[in-house]
């Protein structure tokens, strides 16, 4: 059987897999939901809230897309020549297979203690703080529809810090299980690309619609925190089936 022509065939289920988990990770849902937290305190009407989370998930998708394509650029420069290949080859599986080990480590620990810190893969707290101030201090009167775009995307920076372990692997598996000519594998790339941002900001518009619809803020934090193990383990169970299909391309590449 061929794998790449296997791994093709499957690459949009993996990418749209890919981008949601990534948007539904804590690192994302723990700004969202406190986002919804300060709006909900600060007393903003439906109209504002629809317009902070319209402009505010705009902000982090354009930020985010941008760095995804600074990514991908990274990628296919580095699959571009044989010896920087390899030597990124060797260095992207096995850290794809430590990943999946720490998340699903994280998912056990979660799972027993309900609580996230101790988890290897988390924002910093202190990372954590400054994007609650920046919330506070940014979103204010007449500000609020320029400072919820800038926002977003001054926090798509501080997110990409976290989703980029799963970004990267999963670019690196897209490139690797391409053949043919450069341009088509650009296009292809970045058609990809394009599938996983939106799969990204996906769950980001799903809290915005659910807190215009009168969810509150607390039933929200209390879905994420009841479903954050079972998002660490199905991001284990990707990195792992990434690391084998990186693992799988490399020995049929580099032993044919």
């Amino acid at each position: 059987m061929n794998t790449v022509y296997e791994f093709e065939r499957l690459t949009l289920f993996e990418i749209l897999g890919a981008g949601l988990l990534d948007g539904i990770n804590p690192c994302a849902l723990t700004t969202l939901v406190f986002l919804c937290s300060f709006l909900a305190y600060a007393g903003y009407a439906r109209r504002e809230v629809v317009v902070v989370g319209g402009l505010y998930s705009a902000g982090t998708f354009v930020a985010y897309f941008l760095l995804s394509l600074g990514t991908l650029q990274a990628v296919l420069v580095l699959s571009a020549y044989r010896t920087v290949n390899l030597l990124f080859s060797a260095a992207v599986i096995p850290l794809t297979f430590a990943l999946a080990l720490l998340s699903l480590r994280d998912a056990w620990i979660l799972n027993r203690t309900g609580s996230g810190r101790d988890a290897a893969l988390r924002l910093p707290d202190a990372v954590r703080a400054r994007i609650h101030a920046l919330i506070r201090e940014r979103l204010r009167g007449g500000r609020l529809g320029a400072g919820a775009f800038l926002l977003g995307g001054f926090i798509a920076l501080f997110e990409y810090l976290c989703s980029s372990q799963i970004l990267v692997p999963t670019l690196a598996a897209v490139v690797k299980g391409r053949a043919g000519v450069e341009r088509a594998l650009q296009v292809r790339a970045l058609a990809c690309l394009l599938l996983y941002n939106l799969a990204f900001i996906a769950p980001m518009l799903g809290v915005f619609a659910a807190t215009v619809a009168g969810v509150s803020s607390r039933r929200l934090s209390g879905v994420a925190r009841a479903h954050v193990a079972t998002v660490r383990l199905l991001l284990g169970i990707l990195f792992l089936w990434f690391g084998v299909v990186l693992a799988v391309l490399f020995v049929k590449e580099w032993f044919p």
